[in-house]
C-alpha cells in the first residue's frame, strides 16, 4: 500500500498570473499557511504530476518554488506560534 506524504511547498512568483495559477494549484492539494506556504498531504505520483504542473507555469529565471518532503516523525514534532486559525494538517496527521 502506497502512503500519502507530507509536503511545504513555498514560492516566490514575481507576476501575478503565475503566482495565481500556482497559487490556485497548491490550493487544490494542500493547506495554505502563509500567503505562499502551503502543506500538502498527498501521494508521492501525485507530488511529482504536482511539482511538473508547478514548474511548467513558472518562469524559472524569475520566480522560486521551494518543495520540502517532511517525515511524519518530524512534522508530527513541529510547533507552531502566533496565529492559529486551526489549518493545519497537524490536525489530520
Amino acid at each position: 500500500m502506497v502512503t500519502k506524504h507530507i509536503y511545504i511547498i513555498a514560492y516566490d512568483i514575481s507576476n501575478n498570473k503565475r503566482r495565481c495559477e500556482v497559487s490556485q494549484l497548491l490550493e487544490e492539494h494542500g493547506i495554505r499557511m502563509n500567503k505562499s506556504v502551503f502543506e500538502c498531504l498527498m501521494l508521492p505520483k501525485t507530488y511529482k504530476a504536482l511539482m511538473k504542473t508547478v514548474n511548467g507555469k513558472i518562469n524559472p529565471k524569475k520566480d522560486t518554488v521551494l518543495y520540502y518532503p517532511i517525515c511524519r516523525n518530524c512534522f508530527e514534532k513541529s510547533e507552531r506560534t502566533g496565529k492559529a486559525d486551526g489549518n493545519s494538517l497537524m490536525i489530520t496527521v
